[in-house]
């Protein structure tokens, strides 16, 4: 499991304040000093309050085998780790966001988790500000990772879409994100 100082465990997010020096855009370094402030004063706070378990901690199109579409297995378990549920559903969705190359594509994954789980009212509000907080994780230290190492430009992929994507999620009101992503339905009887 990942160690509880792991840059990539999201509830280590803050610790990229310290390699902020890597984006260069003071309008995008304003933007993702905003997330982590709103992340450290709302989600920080209540994470006792929120369930935990085992969690994979990257859950993305790359660590995941299909066959046939279907999925076959889950690989890569470098980040696992005893977290907030609610994280591992923000990491997922900001992949789903990087890939689907827009924040509705959300809806398909949370109507799928809605047969096995119900978010809670808390969860519903803290979502939006985790997957904002993820994404600028994957933007800070793929810069990071590429400013030491130019030669990869893998870690550079959440930069095509990234942005865009942290630029339009972080002012959308939760109403709106909460009727486009279909959770009313989620917090019933919680």
């Amino acid at each position: 499991m990942v160690e509880r100082s792991s840059l990539w465990a999201l509830q280590n997010c803050l610790m990229i304040r310290n390699l902020i020096y890597v984006i260069e855009d003071p309008e995008k370094k304003s933007l993702v000093l905003h997330v982590l402030n709103q992340f450290d004063q709302l989600v920080l706070p209540k994470i006792d309050c929120l369930e935990k378990g085992i969690i994979h901690g990257d859950f993305n199109e790359h660590n995941i085998i299909v066959e046939d579409d279907k999925v076959i297995s889950l690989i890569d378990f470098g980040d696992s780790q005893y977290a907030p549920v609610l994280f591992e559903i923000a990491i997922c969705l900001c992949y789903i966001i990087l890939q689907g190359q827009h924040f509705e594509m959300c809806k398909h994954v949370l109507e799928g988790l809605k047969t096995r789980r119900i978010l809670t009212s808390l969860e519903i509000t803290l979502l939006k500000i985790s997957i904002c907080a993820r994404l600028c994780q994957s933007l800070v230290l793929g810069l990071y990772t590429y400013s030491k190492d130019p030669n990869n430009k893998y870690v550079l992929s959440s930069q095509i879409n990234g942005w865009k994507q942290l630029q339009m999620l972080v002012p959308m009101e939760q109403a709106v994100l909460e009727n486009s992503w279909n959770l009313e339905g989620h917090n019933e009887n919680q």
